[in-house]
């Protein structure tokens, strides 16, 4: 992106909630984008609430939510049922 794009300014915004964000923060990636490639990695590593998380890369491709929603599904809920009981 360049710094005139009409996102950038939003996109920027954005980032700077992100680095503060310490709730839980999941990735679960395709290992066959095209489009987000590697991007998990940077969320990974620029939200604090990445940290720990048990981010995971399943089989797809760019619109992963139509070919493994139910993965996505159960490693959403994992995480919740993680983080909302009580220990």
């Amino acid at each position: 992106m360049s710094s005139d794009h009409p996102t950038t300014a939003g996109n920027v915004a954005a980032w700077e909630v992100l680095k503060r964000w310490t709730k839980p923060f999941l990735t679960v990636y395709s290992n066959g984008d095209p489009v987000l490639g590697e991007m998990d990695a940077v969320f990974q590593k620029r939200v604090p609430g990445a940290m720990g998380q048990p981010h995971a890369r399943v089989e797809g491709g760019h619109f992963l939510q139509e070919v493994a929603a139910p993965e996505l599904a159960r490693r959403i809920h994992e995480l919740i049922v993680t983080v909302h009981t009580p220990m």
